[in-house]
């Protein structure tokens, strides 16, 4: 089976990561972790640089590192417990990107972490697990990924 895990950030990594030891055989299963980053990412530019001159070479170089040491942490995890593990940093879309790598790569299910927002947040942002659920060609698990660091 081929498992396109798809996280946002640590909290959800973790969380993603232990359901997947915990519910798949290793032996049987090919895992790819994915992160999406924003190609424009305009807050970090601007507070390595200004509001002015933001710094986005250094804001992309800082996402690439952050988003590189978070996927090698979990590629490490998976590989641990037996799994064969590959990962890649994609930038665009969040929703648009997971799908298409799904496509892609023959994923037979997408394993995605949802921070649950609700009311008029869900409303205005339609979360990316509900995009990702509705437009894929193969299974979905979303993971409630919790937020609290008590």
């Amino acid at each position: 089976m081929k498992v396109l895990a798809a996280v946002e950030d640590s909290v959800g990594l973790d969380t993603i990561v232990a359901r997947l030891i915990e519910q798949m055989k290793p032996e049987a299963t090919e895992v790819r972790v994915l992160h999406v980053v924003d190609p424009f990412p305009v807050a970090l530019a601007e507070r390595l640089g200004s509001r002015e001159r933001p710094d986005f070479e250094a804001a992309r170089a800082r996402q690439e590192a952050e988003s590189t040491a978070l996927l090698d942490a979990a590629a490490a995890a998976l590989r641990t417990a037996g799994f064969s593990v590959s990962f890649s940093i994609a930038e665009g879309d969040v929703r648009t990107t997971i799908l298409d790598e799904a496509q892609v790569w023959g994923a037979d299910l997408i394993v995605i972490g949802t921070h649950g927002h609700g009311g008029l947040h869900r409303l205005l942002h339609r979360s990316v697990s509900d995009a990702v659920a509705h437009g894929a060609s193969c299974a979905v698990e979303i993971v409630p990924v919790s937020t609290d660091q008590s």
